[in-house]
């Protein structure tokens, strides 16, 4: 499959969380170890709106 930038924010996209999902089935080596780290980096970015967000509701 070629992947390409969308150049309009209709453009059809696939996020980081089905890319995951439907290459984990075929992955081994680099490939398996890349989706693992993406897996990292979308937990990370988790945590911090997480912590984010519970820092302003306890604020008020």
């Amino acid at each position: 499959m070629r992947w390409h930038f969308p150049h309009s924010v209709l453009d059809p996209v696939r996020t980081l969380t089905t890319n995951i999902g439907i290459e984990m089935g075929y992955a081994s080596g680099e490939h398996q170890q890349a989706l693992f780290a993406t897996g990292i980096v979308l937990f990370v970015i988790i945590m911090i709106l997480n912590a984010t967000a519970q820092y302003i509701t306890r604020k008020r």
